[in-house]
């Protein structure tokens, strides 16, 4: 008879970033929507706020504000936002990669973004998310938005990864104590089942959670961000640096099936410590 070791969780998490990661951008899109170009807008308009102290979250949204930016605008912008090639195949091909290993293998597929959640709600893809997490707005009678009510940043995105650990319901990015220690036989998915795919350094709070705890983490190179000199001491936090194409054949397609065979690969494995 095999003595116990770890529990046996036949759940794994994939987590995915927005922006830049299963999409275009999304703020790009509706400054777009708005007639403004986003190159010029962001440089006229947003730095100059950045550099007087805003967040930058906070100074987004306020700008959305000042453009009397509508609810059907951003509605408008989320629907003409471009995924990225192969997204909207990727979740089918994980999940049946994952029942090939093992028959009864849950997938759940979660969003954790800094961008505005009114457009990312339009995407084709969000009946295949669990849970989508980013910033909201509050808007007037008119449609117009008034103020934000919720904002996630890129710091806060490890705490939303500890709390998806947990299952909990009522999830907010800055917690009491999301570090507070937790027996792993109430966790819903322990971290180490978990893949994090993100499109750069502003993921690094949630790529060094996940390499921390033995997860998997790909950074999508995207237009050329990282840096092999710059940016040595952050590439350990990553188990692959690809681009954002997701269509089969290519190497992140690859690499989600490869992340998918190791996190099943090490169920089973722990199954066994569970068998007579």
């Amino acid at each position: 008879m095999s003595t116990p070791t770890r529990p046996t969780f036949e759940r794994l998490a994939f987590v995915f970033d927005y922006d830049g990661t299963l999409a275009g951008d999304s703020y790009d899109a509706i400054l777009r929507q708005m007639g403004e170009d986003p190159a010029t807008f962001r440089k006229e308009r947003l730095e100059p706020l950045v550099e007087e102290g805003w967040e930058g979250s906070l100074a987004r949204l306020f700008l959305l504000q000042e453009l009397r930016v509508t609810e059907d605008d951003l509605r408008e912008a989320g629907r003409a936002l471009e995924l990225m090639p192969g997204v909207e195949e990727i979740f089918d091909a994980i999940r049946e990669r994952a029942r090939d290993r093992i028959e009864d293998v849950e997938v759940e597929f979660y969003v954790v973004s800094a961008g505005i959640r009114t457009i990312l709600e339009e995407s084709p893809i969000t009946d295949e998310l669990k849970r989508l997490w980013a910033c909201e707005l509050t808007f007037d009678d008119d449609g117009v938005v008034t103020a934000s009510r919720k904002v996630v940043t890129h710091e806060e995105k490890a705490n939303y990864l500890l709390q998806i650990a947990r299952g909990l319901d009522e999830v907010q990015g800055n917690p009491p104590d999301p570090y507070q220690p937790i027996g792993e036989e109430e966790l819903h998915v322990p971290i180490d089942h978990m893949v994090y795919v993100g499109d750069g350094k502003s993921d690094m709070p949630a790529f060094a959670l996940i390499a921390d705890r033995h997860g998997i983490a790909l950074a999508l190179n995207k237009e050329g961000e990282w840096d092999e000199e710059d940016d040595s001491d952050a590439l350990h936090r990553v188990d692959a640096i690809l681009e954002p194409d997701y269509r089969e054949g290519q190497p992140l397609h690859e690499a989600l099936l490869l992340a998918t065979d190791a996190i099943t690969a090490r169920i089973a494995i722990r199954g066994l410590g569970q068998s007579d």
